[in-house]
């Protein structure tokens, strides 16, 4: 045989060589995949992230949402909020299959323990730290060892369970059917009928929606700038023996049962606001009651910024009626009564251009809303009725002047000012200073011992 006959058999003795030895280990390596943890997301009930000695856990409520709660003191919860990258990351692992490396070298000790509790079962992972190549080692409760995506774990440890707390200091503020706010002995209370705020403390009256929404978001804005444990600090430590506000919301719920039978439940948060948690006042200490084990660190100025006075929050129109639901109006003055009506789209009794001034000036000018106090000395020269299309009564407002010749109109306990305007031509009001005596021109107005509405 020449020697380049020998050579290419030894070539080819080679190839054969390593193509039988390559086969032989991917056949010796394959294994089979196995399910690194298994279980139902949809059944998740608790999701605990041990860092040494640090630990957080997430808990379904019994309302079905999520809450922080304490490893060591489970009474210890806060609401909380399920990321959607969490569960895209939960929803990945929990079905994940990868291929089981039993013959690698252990775990290091500096690892995060994942556990995910469903029921009464739960499935634990341990996940290295370290990374390579966007890959983590990993090892499930039966001792399998894989590698994971590293993109899965971070979901779930970068910050942290403790950053899905809701950092509000006092949730479900937007959701709310009532509001109290206490602060310097004087409270301040609305409730929500029909997505229409009213105000029910100190005084019932309407409320202006643009306002008490910007009341809700002001309130939204007092976060939390940190939580902490109460340790052994009594209430006089913390202010809550005294609180200097007190936030507190109702939140109402229909539900229906089998028979579909209506029935209305209640869930109430508070707020109590203590004393500076800093010597330099701009943080305070807060809880949910005063002898939560959470407490709660607030800025000083975000609480300072809400409104604490009713007269901030009153409808800025004398009425709440609507103009083109008023089909009648009746004006009883000092010495006369005038009448106008409408049907058809036409007034009589009036001009359309006086009946239009007047219910743009009751409904939809805005005015200076204040609460009547025994300081008040108002001379009323008109009353308004304002009435449906069956002559119901719609709305009953007295105009005339304040003592000080301002303009004003009066419904229950609320005065609406006018500065630097002429009362409406069909009111039939005159000038201040050509009105009678101030004791004959009296009549009787919202709230007095005449008057019925």
């Amino acid at each position: 045989m020449s020697s380049r006959a020998v050579i290419v058999a030894v070539v080819i003795a080679l190839g054969v060589l390593i193509l039988a030895l390559f086969f032989g280990q991917s056949s010796n390596n394959q294994s089979k995949q196995t399910c690194v943890l298994g279980f139902d997301p949809v059944n998740l009930t608790a999701i605990e992230v041990h860092n040494g000695d640090a630990r957080n856990r997430i808990q379904r409520t019994p309302e079905g949402g999520w809450a922080w709660a304490d490893p060591q003191d489970r009474s210890i919860t806060w609401p909380a909020i399920y990321p959607g990258n969490a569960q895209t990351a939960i929803g990945a692992l929990s079905s994940l299959e990868s291929e089981s490396m039993r013959d690698v070298d252990p775990l290091t000790s500096d690892t995060w323990l994942l556990r995910f509790e469903t029921g009464e079962s739960a499935q634990e992972l341990r996940v290295e730290k370290t990374q390579l190549g966007g890959l983590s080692r990993a090892e499930n409760g039966n001792g399998d060892r894989f590698l994971v995506e590293a993109s899965l774990i971070r979901p779930l440890v970068e910050p942290g369970l403790a950053s899905w707390r809701i950092a509000r200091a006092i949730p479900g503020l937007y959701d709310a059917s009532r509001i109290w706010i206490d602060s310097g002995g004087q409270t301040l209370a609305l409730a929500r009928v029909n997505a229409q705020w009213s105000i029910i403390q100190p005084v019932a009256a309407r409320a202006d929606a643009a306002s008490v929404s910007l009341l809700i978001d002001t309130i939204a804005q007092l976060g939390v700038e940190r939580f902490e444990t109460r340790a052994e600090r009594s209430n006089s430590d913390l202010g809550f023996d005294n609180p200097a506000t007190t936030l507190r919301l109702q939140r109402d719920s229909r539900h229906a049962d089998s028979s579909g039978n209506i029935s209305t439940e209640t869930a109430e948060s508070t707020l109590f606001v203590g004393s500076p948690a800093d010597p330099q006042g701009t943080l305070l200490y807060a809880a949910s009651a005063p002898d939560a084990k959470l407490v709660l660190l607030v800025a000083s100025a975000n609480l300072a910024a809400i409104p604490t006075e009713a007269k901030t929050l009153l409808a800025k129109a004398a009425s709440a009626v609507q103009p083109n639901d008023v089909f009648g109006i009746n004006i009883r003055t000092l010495d006369a009564e005038i009448t106008a009506k409408r049907s058809m789209g036409e007034w009589t009794g009036s001009s359309a251009e006086q009946a239009e001034e007047l219910l743009s000036f009751l409904c939809t000018m805005p005015a200076e809303p204040s609460i009547i106090s025994a300081d008040d000395e108002i001379i009323a020269l008109s009353r308004v009725e304002l009435t449906a299309l069956d002559s119901s009564r719609l709305d009953l407002i007295s105009i005339g002047y304040t003592a000080d010749a301002v303009l004003v109109a009066r419904a229950g306990n609320i005065i609406w000012l006018y500065p630097n305007t002429e009362p409406p031509a069909l009111l039939a009001i005159p000038p201040f200073d050509e009105i009678p005596a101030r004791e004959t021109t009296r009549v009787p107005t919202p709230g007095s011992a005449t008057y019925s509405k």
